[in-house]
C-alpha cells in the first residue's frame, strides 16, 4: 500500500547485495541492522550522490528485478495454495501488508 515492492531472487545463485538507489542517493555496503552487527562486526556502508553511479547502480538493481518474482498479494495467495500447513500460517501473518 506505501508503495514497497518485494522481490524473491528466482535463480540457483545466491543474491546478498545489499544497497539502494533512492532518489537522488546511491548506498551501497555490508551494513547489517542489528544489535550484534552494531556492535561486534566491522561494516562499512558508502553513501554517495555521483550521478554516473546511481545510474549504474539503478541499472544493475533494473537487470536483477527482471530475473525476480514479485511477492505481490497474489504470490502470496498462490503459496498458501500450493504448500499449506506451516506455511500457510506464516504467510497469513504477513498477507495483512499487502
Amino acid at each position: 500500500k506505501a508503495g514497497v515492492k518485494l522481490y524473491l531472487w528466482n535463480q540457483k545463485s545466491t543474491m546478498h547485495r545489499k544497497g539502494g538507489v533512492y532518489s537522488n542517493l546511491a548506498v551501497i555496503g555490508s551494513d547489517n541492522f542489528d544489535n550484534r552487527a552494531q556492535e561486534y562486526s566491522s561494516e562499512g556502508v558508502i553513501y554517495s550522490n555521483d550521478p554516473a553511479l546511481i545510474t549504474e547502480l539503478s541499472g544493475d538493481f533494473d537487470s536483477d528485478t527482471k530475473q525476480c518474482i514479485v511477492a505481490d498479494e497474489a504470490y502470496v495467495r498462490d503459496f498458501i495454495k500450493k504448500h499449506g500447513g506451516i506455511w500457510s500460517l506464516i504467510a497469513n501473518l504477513f498477507s495483512k501488508y499487502f
